[in-house]
C-alpha cells in the first residue's frame, strides 16, 4: 500500500466516528472537503509529511503523553482532525483549508505539535530510535548582531565608557532599520559620530553579522540518509543540530517536526491522574458554568486567559458562547486591542458597518471587525470571485505588502464584475489592508481557546486538584512569587484553605484535600528546599526534629535548607521550639509566622 492509500485509509476510519455525531444534512459536506483536502495534499506530494506528523502524535498518545488540541493553521484542516493531529472540527468552526495548505501557494506545510514540556525529549527520543540517530538533528538558530547591541559589543571591546554607549543607542529612533538610516535621520549622532568615529565604522561593518548560534526551541529535522553526509552539522557538547536554519531546510524541502512543550498540558495531564483519565469526556463547550466563569472574568490559572490584560478583556466583552471566547483570544493582541470596544458595542447595539448587506454573514459574527485572516479570504471570495486558494494569496500579498497595486486592480475588477459598487469596494481594501495589521489566525484562536477550555473545565468542577498542580508546576523561583501568591489568592476565593507546610504532612507537590476542603503547600514553594524534597518524602515521618536531623543525609539536605524548614515552621507540629532547634542548629530564627502569605514567608527565609 503506497503512502497516499494508507492515508485515505486512516481519514476513511476516522471520517466513520465524525459522521457518527454529525447531522445528516452535513455529512455530504465532510465527505466531500476530505476528499479535496486528500486530493490537494497527494498533488502536492505531501502525503508523506501527514503520516509522518501522525505518526508521531500515534506514538505520544500511545505512551500516555498528552497532546495539544492542535496549533496554527493546522486546525484547519480536516485530515489533520480525521487522522488525530487535531481536536478541533474545522467545518463546525468555520475554518479554512487553503489557510494551511494553498494549491496556488507551493510550500511545505508548517505543523506544530504541543507535547507535555516534562516529556517532549521522550517524543524525539522516539524519532532518533525510529529513523536512526545519524538522520535525526536540532534545527540551529542564528543571533545577528543588531543596530544597538553591535554598539554595545564594539564600544566594550574599545573600551568605552558605558553611558556613553548608553547615550547613543538612546538615539537610535523606533523601528529604526540599521545605523545608516539612523545617522541620517537624526541630527544628534554627529556629536557623537565626530567623537568615537572608530566605533561607528566598525559597528557598520558588524552589523547584521552572526553572533552567535542556538538551537530552535521546536524545530527537528528528520533526513532519508544520515545527515552528515548530506548537510552541514554541528554540536552545542549536548545535541546535534543543522548548521542551515528553518528557512534554509525549509526551501530545500527538508521533512520538519516542530516539537514543543507546553506546561499547561502537563498541568492538565497531573490533574486528570488525580480526578480520572476521561474526566474531560463530560465537557461541553456551551455549558453555562463554564461560560460564567470567562464572564466573571475568574480566568487564573486558565491558559492565555490569567494574564490582566486578558481578564480585563474579557470583563468587557463579557462572552456568552464559545466563540466569543475564541474572538477574546485573538482580540487581547497588539492592534486588535484597540478595537475591542467596537467590538462590544457592535454586539451590544446589533449596529455595525458591513460594507453591503450581501457582506453581513462574514462581518456579523466579529461586528464589523475584521478580526480573522480567515475572514479576509472569505471577503475576497465573495466580493472579488477568487478561490479560497487565489484568496489566500491576496490575503498574504496584502500581509507582506507584495505587489499591493496589482492586488487592489484584480480585487476591485472582479467587485465591479460581481456588482459591487467601486467606491464600497474600494473602502473594504483599504479595511482590508488595514485589517491585516492586526488579524489574527482563527485556527490558532480556536485551537487554544480549546485548551483554554479544558483548563477552566478542570479548575470548575476539580478546583482542589487543578490548584494544586497547577501551584505544583510553579516552583519556588524569584520569578515565580507574584504568580504563586496570585494563585494561592485564587484558592482562597475558591472557598479552599491553604495549608501551611509541615514536615509530615507536605509533599515536594501541593496535597489536594477535598474531603477536607484543603490545599496543603508544598515544599517546591520554599527556597533551597525543592532538590531535598523527595529525598525527605522517602523518610517520613518524622518523630522530631532530632529524628530527622539524624536520618537524613546531609549532603542531600544542606543547612540552608533546614534553616528554610525551620524557619517555615515545619516542625511546628512536633513541639519542637523554632528558637530551641535555632540555637542548636547556630542558626538565625527568622519571625515567619504560619499565617503569613507565602509571598512574605518567601522573602523572609
Amino acid at each position: 500500500m503506497d503512502s497516499y492509500e494508507r492515508l485515505k485509509q486512516l481519514c476513511n476510519d476516522g471520517i466513520g466516528k465524525v459522521l457518527s455525531s454529525v447531522d445528516a444534512s452535513l455529512q455530504a459536506t465532510y465527505i466531500e472537503r476530505a476528499k479535496y483536502e486528500l486530493v490537494v495534499i497527494h498533488d502536492l506530494k505531501f502525503d508523506d509529511y501527514f503520516l509522518f506528523i501522525h505518526d508521531i502524535v500515534r506514538f505520544a498518545r500511545s505512551h500516555g503523553i498528552l497532546v495539544g488540541p492542535g496549533r496554527g493553521s493546522v486546525a484547519g484542516s480536516l485530515v489533520a482532525y480525521l487522522l488525530g493531529i487535531t481536536e478541533i472540527d474545522p467545518i463546525r468552526f468555520g475554518l479554512y483549508f487553503e489557510r494551511f495548505l494553498n494549491k496556488d501557494r507551493v510550500s511545505a506545510p508548517d505543523i506544530d505539535l504541543d507535547f507535555e514540556k516534562h516529556k517532549r525529549r521522550y517524543v524525539i527520543e522516539y524519532l532518533a530510535e525510529k529513523w536512526g540517530r545519524e538522520r535525526v538533528a536540532n534545527v540551529a538558530t542564528y543571533s545577528v548582531l543588531q543596530t544597538k547591541s553591535v554598539i554595545n559589543d564594539v564600544g566594550k571591546v574599545m573600551g568605552i565608557d558605558q553611558h556613553a554607549l548608553e547615550a547613543i543607542n538612546m538615539l537610535f529612533p523606533f523601528g529604526c532599520k540599521n545605523i545608516h538610516e539612523a545617522l541620517r535621520d537624526v541630527p544628534e549622532f554627529s556629536q557623537y559620530v565626530n567623537r568615537y568615529r572608530r566605533l561607528f565604522e566598525v559597528a557598520v561593518q558588524l552589523e547584521g553579522c552572526v553572533r552567535h548560534t542556538g538551537k530552535h526551541a521546536a524545530g527537528v529535522i528528520v533526513g532519508t540518509e544520515p545527515l552528515h553526509k548530506i548537510m552541514p552539522i554541528m554540536t552545542d557538547g549536548k545535541a546535534v543540530m543543522t548548521q542551515w536554519d528553518k528557512d534554509t531546510l525549509e526551501k530545500l524541502n527538508y521533512l520538519k517536526a516542530d516539537i514543543l512543550g507546553v506546561k499547561t498540558l502537563d498541568v492538565i495531564h497531573d490533574t486528570l491522574r488525580l480526578v480520572g483519565e476521561n474526566a474531560l469526556d463530560a465537557m461541553r463547550l456551551d455549558d453555562p458554568n463554564l461560560i460564567k466563569q470567562f464572564t466573571d472574568a475568574n480566568s487564573m490559572g486558565v491558559f492565555q486567559f490569567e494574564t490582566p490584560g486578558m481578564q480585563k478583556a474579557l470583563a468587557k466583552v463579557r462572552p456568552e458562547t464559545f466563540d466569543d471566547i475564541f474572538a477574546i483570544n485573538a482580540l487581547e493582541r497588539p492592534g486588535a486591542k484597540e478595537h475591542i470596544d467596537e467590538f462590544v458595542q457592535g454586539r451590544k447595539t446589533g449596529q455595525f458597518g458591513c460594507f453591503d448587506e450581501r457582506l453581513r454573514s462574514i462581518l456579523g459574527p466579529t461586528y464589523g471587525v475584521i478580526l480573522y485572516q480567515e475572514q479576509t479570504m472569505r471577503l475576497v471570495q465573495e466580493v472579488a470571485g477568487f478561490t479560497l486558494s487565489e484568496a489566500d494569496i491576496v490575503r498574504r500579498g496584502i500581509a507582506k505588502k507584495k505587489g499591493i497595486d496589482d492586488l487592489r486592480d484584480k480585487f476591485l475588477n472582479g467587485a465591479s464584475a460581481r456588482g459591487y459598487e467601486r467606491a464600497v469596494a474600494e473602502r473594504l481594501f483599504e479595511t482590508m489592508k488595514e485589517g491585516q495589521n492586526y488579524s489574527f489566525n482563527k485556527s490558532h484562536a480556536v485551537a487554544y481557546a480549546y485548551l483554554a477550555f479544558k483548563c477552566m473545565f478542570l479548575k470548575v468542577y476539580y478546583p482542589h486538584q487543578f490548584m494544586a498542580v497547577a501551584l505544583t508546576y510553579h516552583p519556588y523561583s524569584k520569578a515565580n512569587v507574584m504568580k504563586i501568591r496570585k494563585y494561592e489568592n485564587e484558592v482562597a476565593r475558591l472557598g479552599i484553605r491553604v495549608l501551611p507546610h509541615d514536615i509530615n504532612a507536605s509533599k515536594y507537590y501541593y496535597v489536594a484535600d477535598q474531603q477536607n476542603n484543603t490545599i496543603r503547600r508544598g515544599f517546591c514553594s520554599l527556597p533551597h528546599v525543592k532538590s531535598a524534597a523527595f529525598h525527605i518524602q522517602q523518610l517520613q515521618p518524622f518523630r522530631s526534629f532530632n529524628d530527622f536531623y539524624r536520618r537524613v543525609n546531609k549532603s542531600r539536605v544542606r543547612m540552608n535548607a533546614m534553616q528554610t524548614l525551620v524557619n517555615a515552621g515545619c516542625f511546628d507540629s512536633l513541639g519542637d521550639s523554632r528558637r530551641e532547634i535555632s540555637k542548636w542548629l547556630d542558626i538565625p530564627v527568622k519571625k515567619v509566622k504560619q499565617d503569613q502569605p507565602l509571598e512574605e514567608q518567601q522573602r523572609l527565609l
